[in-house]
């Protein structure tokens, strides 16, 4: 889901400003699939916006990521399980996991929530 940026959920505001901040004091990290073979699509995970990633490297932490709510494991090892809230920027691809108490799924605005959290 591509959303303005003045229309982004708190969580993806946030995420980004500090992505941000940290490219500009040159403290921002990649995972090596992003320095080496080609173009790749980079996510920054909620929980560590200084440290930039891959899809497949993402996709392989789900497993050990942490709950943004409450710091607790998120307990989220499928892609289908559905506590995963992901928004794209123009550059990016932000995404937060929660875990299955923290994550109360609005039904009326799906997994992308209604930009208020």
């Amino acid at each position: 889901m591509t959303v303005p940026l003045r229309k982004a959920a708190k969580w993806q505001q946030e995420t980004r400003a500090r992505m941000l901040a940290s490219q500009a004091d040159k403290s921002c990290t990649w995972c090596v699939h992003l320095l080496h073979g080609g173009p790749r699509p980079v996510v920054v995970h909620a929980e560590h916006p200084t440290h930039l990633v891959c899809r497949v490297c993402s996709i392989a932490a789900r497993a050990q990521r942490t709950c943004l709510d409450c710091g607790g494991p998120a307990g989220s090892e499928s892609p289908a399980d559905g506590r995963e809230d992901v928004c794209m920027g123009p550059v990016a691809i932000y995404t937060r996991l929660r875990c299955a108490a923290c994550h109360r799924p609005d039904p009326l605005a799906g997994a992308f929530g209604n930009g208020a959290s």
